[in-house]
């Protein structure tokens, strides 16, 4: 079953789930509904949890960052190991999400000013990175070494490139 305006013709927006969130507006509603109808039973509180645990993130230490982009370094591929070493650093420096960062395209880093634009963001929303001077001096040594194989591209992770 799907949710949608009636009588407007817009396609479902979603579907109908039986979790915390829909038995409040339930409770909510047969609470409105018991206004009308004293013989209305509203659902308890308590059935379900009202808060989904999430496990805490792991947050990497300054030792373990350095660890990974010295192995990254270490790879056999030159390029690659260049590639990765700098991805490393650049989600290290910026917390962007692997998927914007894999997603970067050469006009949404401007070097000159030190900023990053990522496009459809969380939310769909864009967004503005400002970077570190040391960050931009890597990335300029990164350029430097990757445009003779791929100059429109920001990095390359797949093996056609590296």
């Amino acid at each position: 079953m799907t949710r949608s305006s009636p009588g407007c013709g817009n396609p479902p927006t979603r579907a109908l789930t039986s979790g915390p969130g829909d038995l409040g507006v339930a409770r909510r509603f047969c609470a409105w509904l018991a206004t009308l109808d004293p013989a209305t039973e509203i659902p308890p509180t308590g059935i379900f949890p009202t808060h989904r645990h999430r496990p805490a993130p792991y947050l990497w230490s300054p030792q373990d960052i350095e660890r990974l982009i010295g192995a990254a370094r270490a790879l056999n591929r030159p390029l690659h190991a260049t590639t990765l070493a700098t991805l490393f650093g650049l989600l290290a420096a910026t917390g962007m999400r692997i998927g914007e960062a894999v997603a970067l395209r050469r006009a949404d880093v401007d070097l000159d000013t030190g900023i990053i634009t990522i496009h459809h963001a969380k939310l769909d929303r864009d967004r503005l990175v400002p970077l570190h001077p040391r960050t931009v001096a890597a990335l300029r040594d990164y350029v430097d070494h990757r445009d003779p194989s791929a100059p429109n591209s920001w990095a390359a992770l797949t093996a056609n490139h590296c």
